[in-house]
């Protein structure tokens, strides 16, 4: 399969020389769905980009409580594998591929030799982990403040927009998951907002 390298959006800023080892160091792989990666472990992937599928990010702890954070879908860059490179451990999260994914696979040896050497793409990968941190602090902020029915809606209208359809093919334990809860919450919010809408007719 041919690679559009430019789909990484700091190939451009490279050198020549880190050019042809960023071209040496890609690959293209499959992962399927339900894989799991944890940033505290090392994985076969190193710096991946996304060019189909989508994966979730979330913090979990022994209990199986899951707190969601954010969703990587197509074109976006998975750094949190990369924490070491970057001498700096943003947080211990764990990611599972919600869909079969195709990604582009960046080695790690190279990726830290590029960032090590070139300011102009460490700066760039250091803006995505602020945009990334942003949307972090945003989701513990609606977990701890907002109320079920505020996140639910959220959830929702974000699918809307992502898929583009007012229908939402979503199982009540996946949006569960999105939005921080349990299956129960989201069921008796869901049979609490049906009945107010049926006294509402009446």
């Amino acid at each position: 399969m041919n690679m559009d390298f430019t789909k990484f959006s700091f190939y451009n800023h490279l050198t020549d020389s880190e050019k042809e080892l960023f071209e040496k160091s890609v690959s293209f792989q499959l992962v399927k769905k339900g894989t799991k990666f944890r940033t505290s472990e090392s994985n076969p992937f190193g710096l991946f980009l996304i060019i189909e599928g989508r994966i979730r990010v979330y913090l979990h702890n022994n209990k199986s409580r899951e707190i969601f954070l954010y969703s990587l879908g197509v074109g976006d860059l998975c750094i949190l594998m990369e924490s070491k490179s970057l001498n700096s451990i943003l947080f211990e999260a764990e990611l599972t591929a919600e869909t079969n994914l195709l990604v582009y696979c960046l080695k790690s040896n190279a990726f830290k030799t590029i960032i090590e050497n070139n300011s102009v793409v460490k700066s760039l990968i250091y803006e995505i982990i602020i945009e990334r941190l942003s949307i972090f602090v945003d989701s513990i902020q609606d977990i701890l403040f907002s109320p079920i029915k505020d996140r639910l809606s959220k959830f929702i209208l974000d699918e809307y927009y992502r898929i583009g359809s007012l229908t939402i093919n979503r199982k009540q334990d996946e949006i569960a998951k999105n939005i921080s809860s349990s299956k129960e919450v989201v069921c008796r919010s869901e049979e609490r907002r049906v009945g107010k809408e049926c006294r509402s007719r009446w």
